[in-house]
């Protein structure tokens, strides 16, 4: 269920009139993208992943500093 509250909305590419389909379908697939910005993301899916973020970051300095032991756990 996290997973999939974290996947971008793919479908935001949609239109009536416009022709966008091949975005839809590779926009976050194809390698070509990758230096893209992503889009369809929620403000709230962005502020889960900074905290993530934040978390992991400072876990790696705590590791670094030696003060927490690397656990594969």
């Amino acid at each position: 269920m996290v997973y999939k509250s974290a996947l971008p909305d793919t479908l935001v590419w949609r239109s009536k009139l416009g022709d966008n389909e091949k975005y839809v379908d590779y926009y976050l697939r194809h390698p070509a993208y990758r230096n893209y910005p992503v889009v369809g993301v929620y403000w709230l899916q962005a502020n889960d992943f900074c905290k993530w973020r934040t978390d992991r970051v400072n876990e790696y300095i705590l590791i670094r500093e030696g003060i927490f032991k690397f656990n594969t756990d």
